[in-house]
């Protein structure tokens, strides 16, 4: 299974790698993107704010938003989409960009994901 997990958190990347050893992790949207080009995707898990940053402005481009933008524009083959950023307005916006855009995008806060993905586990295969 390929999974794709952006966030600059390292408390956070240290969180779901342990839950999900096999994943690729990115911290940044440019290397997100570059990831997204390189090969298709099982899942890919995206945050919004990134660089230590808080509620930053979706029009930047060192943001998850602009990883959707690139989503939307060249519709990489991906699976299924988990916004889990803690900036709720972010995360509804990527959200709905992405279901208009055709894919399956879940808005889950990350404390939420880590709990599913405890309860749930993912698929290796």
């Amino acid at each position: 299974m390929n999974i794709l997990f952006l966030d600059d958190d390292h408390h956070r990347i240290k969180q779901f790698r342990s839950k999900v050893p096999f994943v690729t992790i990115t911290e940044t949207s440019q290397d997100c993107i570059e990831q997204l080009n390189a090969r298709d995707w099982d899942m890919v898990f995206l945050d919004h704010d990134l660089g230590g940053e808080v509620y930053a402005d979706s029009q930047r481009t060192d943001t998850g938003m602009e990883v959707v933008r690139h989503i939307v524009k060249h519709a990489p083959r991906i699976g299924e989409l988990y916004i889990h950023s803690g900036n709720e307005p972010a995360r509804k916006e990527m959200t709905a960009k992405l279901v208009d855009a055709g894919y399956t995008a879940t808005p889950m806060p990350f404390w939420q994901l880590i709990v599913s993905i405890e309860v749930d586990g993912l698929r290796k295969e």
